[in-house]
């Protein structure tokens, strides 16, 4: 016996169906080694949103190979470059354990305008504002401007003696403003 099926109501599956990866480069052949200064950029930035201190450091790199951003040999010549840049006094102070840190938190402003420093490393005696930079100094003018902006919002804060840098990591360079 036959069975003929007069309708069969469906839905196109490209409106239900996504691709969700956890891989920057999950579908081209980019790794830290190909010298892309954005996807590099990226991969750091989101590391140094995470740690607190410097001893966090290889749980993120962990953190990041586990998600499938960076590769172990990645992983390994990262930490040891970030941990070359604790040769600078001042980088070192700000991921030392003690003072209060905040990573990429907002700052919301009475007009409801948000702002949001990378990095501020409240100490007893002062306070730092940090900017990550990847790659060259342009726009160096733009982004000392962005940190005198964060420097006048913790003033009206109520915190002194404040101060900011713009922190160019490839480069293993920071600027005071």
């Amino acid at each position: 016996e036959n069975y003929f099926i007069e309708s069969c109501p469906s839905s196109r599956a490209i409106d239900r169906l996504f691709c969700r990866y956890l891989s920057l480069d999950y579908f081209t052949s980019l790794t830290m080694h190909s010298d892309n200064p954005a996807r590099h950029g990226s991969v750091l930035h989101g590391i140094l949103s995470e740690v607190q201190s410097k001893t966090e450091f290889k749980l993120s790199f962990e953190k990041a190979v586990s998600e499938g951003l960076i590769n172990d040999s990645e992983a390994e010549e990262l930490l040891h470059y970030i941990n070359g840049c604790f040769t600078n006094p001042i980088i070192n102070s700000w991921f030392t354990a003690g003072p209060v840190v905040m990573n990429e938190t907002d700052i919301i402003l009475p007009e409801g305008i948000t702002k949001r420093p990378d990095r501020v490393v409240i100490f007893e005696d002062h306070v730092d504002i940090i900017d990550y930079k990847f790659g060259s100094e342009t726009n160096e003018d733009k982004y000392s401007k962005q940190i005198e902006d964060y420097k006048l919002i913790c003033s009206q804060m109520g915190y002194s003696n404040i101060k900011g840098y713009l922190w160019y990591i490839t480069l293993n360079k920071i600027l005071e403003v």
